[in-house]
């Protein structure tokens, strides 16, 4: 089963991927680079929205607890 589902353009594979992975910028064919682009990705926009976009002051417990959340799951909980 395919990790996404996407038609059309945006559904082009890479070529030599074996039709695994969606074509990209970055020449990545195999799964397990894609996976560890996306991961690397996504530190870096965890990291730019602790750094710069927080609010500052004290949180509400909630939206402290929210942000661990997404920090433990990546997102999968979404």
């Amino acid at each position: 089963m395919s990790k996404y589902a996407i038609g059309g353009v945006q559904g082009r594979f890479q070529p030599g991927s074996n039709r695994q992975v969606l074509e990209n910028k970055l020449g990545i064919t195999l799964p397990t680079e894609r996976d560890e682009a996306e991961l690397v990705l996504l530190e870096k926009l965890y990291e730019d929205l602790l750094l710069h976009h927080l609010p500052t002051g004290n949180w509400p417990v909630a939206d402290a607890e929210a942000c661990c959340f997404v920090f433990s799951t990546g997102l999968r909980g979404f």
